[in-house]
Formats: C-alpha cells, structure tokens, sequence
C-alpha cells in the first residue's frame, strides 16, 4: 500500500486466506456476562470486572491509555495470562492475529499450518485456538487466534508489535477511540451512545466494515465510494487500483509520486497524489495527498474504493458501535488543519534491535532529501540534533513532516563516515 513505510498493516487477503481443511474463517465463542448490580450503581460481571454506567443507555467497561504513533492505535493485551502485550487496533483486519514467534514463546499450540500468498508475498499461517485473550473491560474465552509472523512489521511501525486486534473482537463490544486524549472506552455492546458529531451507517461484509465516503476533484467534482475503515492505516485515503483508474480520480497530467508500501507479505508498489477533498459524511479534509495500491497482491483489484485510514480518523474522536451497525465521528482540535504530508522525501525504518538508529529505506527521487544527498541504507543518528533513540521513529517522521520551508539537519553514518546533510523541507505535490 502506498504512503509512508507504516502505512498499512494489510490484513492477509480473504479469499486466498484457505488451508487444507477449508476457509480460514473460523466462528469463535465468547464467554457470556452474567451481571449483578453494585451499591455505587455500577455492575460487576462474572469475571469480577466493574462496569459503570456513565449515562442511562451507556455501561462502561473500561477506559485506558493508548498510544497513537503514526496515527495507529495501540493497546495492550494479555493472551493466557500472558504479561500484557502490544497489539494494534485495527478494523481493516477481519480476525485478530499474533506473532507467530510470540505464539511460540507463549507456547501456544497452532495447529493447521499453511503457507498463504499475501500482497507482498507468500506468509506461513496457523491456527491457535482456545485461547483466552484479555482485552480493556474484561476476557475473550475459548478463542482462535492466527498466528502470522509479523514481528518484522517492528521496524517499519519503530516499536515491538506482538499482534493485531481484529473485527471478530471489536464486533463484542462499543469502542471509542479518542485520539486527542489518547484513550480508549469500551463499552458493553448493548449501550447506546449519544451522538456528538455524526452518526454514518457502516456495513460489514465478510467481516470488513465499510461506510460510504466521496473524494473531490476539481476536473471530475464528487466522486463516491465504499469505503473499508481502516485504523491499521495511517494514509487519509488509500485507493485500490481499479477505482484509482476506473473512478477517473487522477486528472490528466496530475503530479504523482511513486512509493514503496508494506503489507503483511512484504513490500508492494503504489503512488501518491494530491486531491482537492475527501469528505466522510458531513466531514471535509481540504486538500490532502491520498496513496492508490498499483500492485498488492489481489487488493488492487477488490470491489470498493479502497481505505479510509489514521490520516483521516486521527481528526476525530471515533466511536465504533457495530453492534448497532454504526461509527460515530466527532472532530477534535486538529479537524480542519492540513493533513500531515511528507515534505523530505525520505522513509527510514528501524535499524537494529534496539531500535537506537534508522535506516533510510526509500529515497524519492530529485525530493528534498535526495537532492541533500541522503541516500538509500544510510543510517539516521539525529535529527536537529536529538538522538533517533530518543526522538523514536515517529518522531523522526513528525520532523520530516512538519515546517514547510525549515531546514532539518540530519546525522548520518555511511559505511562509518559521519556525515551532517542539511534537508530543507517542502511540498513534494
């Protein structure tokens, strides 16, 4: 998927997702609450959690901390009593996944083992079932995991990642992701939350949800779609390539800027472009640059329009309530702000087990950082000034993206040479 190198964690693809004994998708238990009523008002289920009722149609389960790095929504989670583990949030993902390695060191027993083409290329996958997975407000008993090697996905995101929160999981329960605060409530699925914002209808299909959403361009006006929500994405938009093409998105001559994208199979190939809008139901992002997928494995061809991703959602305060087929948007400070673009040029990736330097892994070319000389394996020491091991990758990408116009200074070690490139930073389209 096109974007920056954490752009998309692509969940491998349904209708390949196969093994021998048949379709991947396996019909998982969760365990029924049996509640009783508190003297405070609040309720407490079989499994000794405390819920509070924080409006007349609204329990609460939990409410804790997430971290939001690239716009992805990260939370801890626990599998069999584990110490608790970093999972990410992700709606694109129809079932939740662990690391295979992890899987291993849990001694977690998988079963069915199939190698499964995936954009980006083939992965080994396996089932671990009758697994207890320990999420905010309470367990998921007797249930089925697949376990994917995706621990390498740690130095495109620049922190460990043990698995991914999948639709079979966030289907049970109200969630509602505060990106501004960095927290996550999650409610019992039979509460009913008020609207602050808007409310828009949201379809699951195969176990993706979708909502209707329109790009704008100034030669083709609106242009409606379905699109998947995605919070495992951290473009505004990303395109499958026959609505790219066949929609007529992209106007004649347009500037485009070709990128590497990661996917759970590896790399794939795409570009970016700028549009004049997206708008999400009563919602306008002004003139954001959106990613197309020209080669993934199969997701550039698919039905919808493609994705809506972090770039989007971080804007908003995101309230997922499948249970009564519905998302909730309210905006938050940064609605109405530009979008976060890339202005250098450069993609760099972890480097290391320590997480301690980055290595530059794409170069656009005749971009700001190119034309400062940086080049491809490169390894970042500091920027401005400030450990990479400090500022994490995130934050190496938050200072190539912000102060159109500023200088930022970059050291770097090339083959043991240690070089200081000034890379001023500005619009790539």
């Amino acid at each position: 998927m096109p974007g920056h190198p954490a752009t998309r964690i692509r969940r491998p693809y349904r209708e390949r997702a196969r093994t021998g004994s048949g379709a991947l998708l396996i019909v998982a238990a969760i365990s029924l609450w049996a509640c009783s009523a508190e003297p405070d008002g609040s309720v407490r289920d079989d499994t000794g959690v405390s819920r509070t009722a924080d409006s007349a149609n609204a329990i609460v389960l939990a409410e804790v901390p997430i971290d939001t790095d690239f716009g992805l929504v990260w939370i801890e989670v626990t599998v069999n009593g584990s110490a608790p583990l970093p999972f990410l949030l992700d709606t694109g993902f129809d079932y939740s996944v662990i690391d295979a390695g992890i899987a291993a060191d849990l001694s977690l027993a998988v079963s069915n083992p199939d190698t499964v083409p995936q954009p980006g290329g083939a992965v080994e996958l396996g089932l671990a079932e009758g697994v207890s997975i320990g999420v905010p407000g309470g367990e998921f008993h007797d249930w089925t995991l697949r376990a994917i090697p995706i621990a390498a996905a740690s130095r495109i995101v620049g922190r460990e990642f043990s698995g991914i929160l999948g639709h079979d999981v966030l289907a049970e329960r109200v969630w509602r992701i505060d990106y501004e605060a960095g927290t996550l409530t999650v409610y019992d699925p039979s509460s009913v939350l008020p609207v602050g914002g808007a409310e828009l209808a949201v379809e699951v299909i195969a176990a993706e949800p979708f909502i209707e959403a329109a790009i704008e361009q100034p030669h083709a006006g609106s242009i409606p779609g379905r699109f998947k929500l995605d919070t495992g994405s951290t473009d505004v938009a990303g395109l499958n390539l026959n609505f790219h093409e066949g929609a007529g998105v992209l106007a004649p001559n347009q500037a485009t800027i070709p990128v590497p994208g990661v996917a759970v199979g590896g790399e794939t190939t795409g570009i970016l472009y700028r549009i004049g809008a997206f708008r999400i139901g009563p919602f306008s992002i002004s003139s954001p640059v959106i990613g197309a997928t020209l080669e993934s494995a199969g997701f550039e061809n698919r039905a919808d329009a493609g994705t809506i991703g972090g770039g989007a959602l971080r804007q908003f305060t995101l309230t997922l309530d499948y249970p009564h087929d519905r998302i909730l948007l309210e905006p938050n400070s940064s609605y109405g702000t530009p979008a976060g673009e890339d202005l250098s040029g450069l993609w760099p990736v972890v480097n290391g087990e320590d997480f301690s330097t980055a290595r530059v892994w794409f170069v656009v070319p005749d971009g700001p950082a190119e034309r400062a000389g940086v080049q491809v394996d490169d390894l970042i020491l500091a920027v401005d000034g400030v450990p990479v091991s400090e500022l994490r990758l995130s934050g190496v990408f938050e200072l190539m993206r912000t102060g159109a116009g500023a200088t930022r200074v970059l050291r770097i070690d090339r083959g043991g040479e240690i070089l200081e490139l000034p890379v001023r930073l500005e619009p790539l389209l």
